[in-house]
């Protein structure tokens, strides 16, 4: 997996998860079944679980029988010395600099939709 990728390697289980977790897979496994390819996007606040969630979803459908990639867009952070521009707290910094969205849909998202055989997966600057 790429870098940037860090859920919980142990999360908690409950019956509750688990019963979410298999009524994700299921939808994915449905949609798989009417296309080549399946875009599959977890989103929600900062340190809500996306992670997490996204880690345990792509093994269970990948223990399912479906080949999965797995990225996150916190593997394609800017360098540090652009994220912080506008400063360390600015909400608008953080919404609109932390992340290389050109390379996000340029690089990863429209070359797997378009079938290509290689994407992208990170492109994480850390200095």
């Amino acid at each position: 997996m790429p870098s940037g990728l860090d859920g919980n390697p142990e999360p908690v289980v409950t019956a509750a998860r688990s019963e979410v977790l298999a009524i994700a897979a299921s939808a994915v496994l449905s949609a798989a079944g009417k296309s080549e390819r399946t875009l599959v996007a977890i989103d929600g606040r900062s340190g809500a679980g996306k992670s997490t969630f996204a880690d345990e979803l792509a093994c269970i459908v990948s223990q399912l029988g479906l080949v999965t990639l797995r990225s996150t867009t916190d593997s394609f952070h800017r360098p540090r010395s652009e994220r912080m521009q506008l400063g360390p707290t600015s909400a608008e910094g953080y919404y609109l600099e932390s992340h290389q969205l050109d390379v996000i849909v340029g690089e990863l998202l429209e070359p797997f939709v378009q079938g290509k055989s290689h994407v992208l997966v990170a492109a994480f600057e850390a200095s």
